[in-house]
């Protein structure tokens, strides 16, 4: 299991569903009733609206959208508002490159509300949005900066929390699970004869992963150094 932490290909611009600004969790918009929050490591966060509202000084709106790792399928999420008397507008759109996601989410916060969001990605990626009035909040400690891959979110508009994994624990999942995979299919007859039959059903990336496992030893060891160089 991945030891989750909760914690204080489609370009084309999706048009926001409907605002809430009742409390919010990411991981219920995503995941299917009584399924195991480890599996929102299937999703990355692709798209980040942010609105700010310059006469009041306030983020009023946040609105993530997600991709489906598996099915390769995007998942605009609700948008998160602090109210339902402020200007929303369109926001701040932000795009994460393939191979980027989130691995540090801070933000101010007065008395009104938030009043700045930083966020900052695995390639150095940096976005300030609103301005830094009241009291600074660290969602991770200095020593796990950029050494996490963050999920989601959940909370309120004034008091935000994310979900995020370190990179350690998944690289170590993720290494492990497509060693074990590749000594089974080279071991067991029976599982690598059901696992060709069960092929063409694959999802296009369990595919990929499929085809690699099955590659001599050292283009394997190749692929895998650069997914960890990717990853980091």
């Amino acid at each position: 299991m991945i030891n989750l932490t909760k914690d204080g290909l489609i370009t084309k611009a999706i048009k926001a569903p409907e605002t809430s600004s009742e409390a919010f969790d990411d991981s219920k918009d995503l995941l299917d009733e009584g399924e195991n929050l480890n599996n929102l490591i299937n999703y990355r966060i692709s798209w980040i609206t942010i609105t700010y509202d310059k006469s009041l000084e306030l983020i009023v709106g946040i609105q993530l959208t997600f991709r489906d790792l598996k099915k390769k399928e995007l998942i605009p999420i609700i948008r998160r508002v602090g109210g339902n008397n402020y200007n929303y507008g369109e926001g701040e759109r932000i795009r994460l490159k393939n191979g980027e996601y989130l691995c540090d989410l801070s933000y101010y916060l007065n008395e009104k509300g938030i009043t700045q969001v930083y966020l900052e990605t695995n390639k150095h990626s940096k976005y300030e949005i609103g301005k830094n009035i009241g009291e600074k909040i660290e969602l991770l400690p200095k020593s796990k900066k950029k050494l996490n891959i963050i999920l989601g979110t959940f909370g309120t508009m004034t008091n935000l929390g994310i979900f995020y994994i370190d990179t350690s624990d998944y690289i170590k999942k993720f290494l492990t699970g497509l060693s074990e995979l590749r000594l089974k299919l080279e071991n067991d007859k029976l599982y690598r004869k059901e696992a060709e039959e069960k092929y063409k059903d694959l999802s296009l990336i369990d595919k990929y992963i499929y085809r690699m496992v099955l590659l001599p030893k050292t283009p394997f060891a190749n692929i895998l150094k650069y997914i960890l160089s990717e990853i980091k």
